[in-house]
This record gives C-alpha cells, sequence and structure tokens, in this order.
C-alpha cells in the first residue's frame, strides 16, 4: 500500500524533528567554554562574562524560534547543562551567586 503525501509528510516531519532534538542533546557533548582570568575581576565584567557563558550556550544548543515545542525544550536543557557546567567548572563564587541570582530560575524550567 502505498504511503499518501500527508502521511509521508508527517513522517518527515517527525524524522527532522527527532534529529534536532538529538542535536540539541548532544551538542554540547564536547563544547568548550573559555575565559580570562580578568574577566572575574570586577562585577561588570562578570556580568559580562556571564552573559558569554549563556550565549555561547545558546549557539552550541542551536535554540530558534522555528523549532518545534519538544525540540526547543529539548535545546533549552542542553543550554541549562552547559551553564552550570562552565559555571561549575569557573568555580567563582561570586559568578556561582550571580548564576544562582539570574540565570538558575531562568534555567530551572528548562529541566
Amino acid at each position: 500500500m502505498p504511503l499518501n503525501s500527508n502521511a509521508f509528510k508527517t513522517i518527515a516531519i517527525a524524522a527532522v524533528s527527532s534529529f534536532a532534538i538529538l542535536g540539541a542533546a548532544h551538542a554540547g557533548d564536547h563544547a568548550e567554554f573559555s575565559y580570562k582570568q580578568s574577566e572575574l575581576q570586577s562585577t561588570a565584567s562578570l556580568g559580562s562574562l556571564y552573559k558569554r557563558i549563556e550565549n555561547r550556550a545558546e549557539s552550541v544548543c542551536g535554540a530558534d524560534a522555528a523549532r518545534a515545542l519538544y525540540a526547543k525544550q529539548s535545546a533549552a536543557q542542553c543550554e541549562a547543562t552547559l551553564v552550570e557546567d562552565w559555571i561549575a567548572g569557573i568555580n567563582d563564587s561570586r559568578l556561582n551567586r550571580m548564576h544562582a541570582q539570574n540565570g538558575a530560575s531562568q534555567f530551572a524550567s528548562a529541566k
């Protein structure tokens, strides 16, 4: 029995969406983040560093408005995990506090 056009489109969309989810989930497996010690010296530079961490995680995980809801959730989870890992790796108490105050709540919904 041949597939009709609508059934084929549904299968193709599901396959593409599955690849998008897997891509976001594994995008951060080998992602690295580098920073300079000077970025830990002032509150302003910490804020810039924090924003850079968020932006890098977003670019690695590939969240965009065109994705389906479940793909966006997967990308958000990927971003949250990367941000948590990178901040833990930097291990700076002020950056940890900044994340707890500003970012943890926004990323908590992704988990």
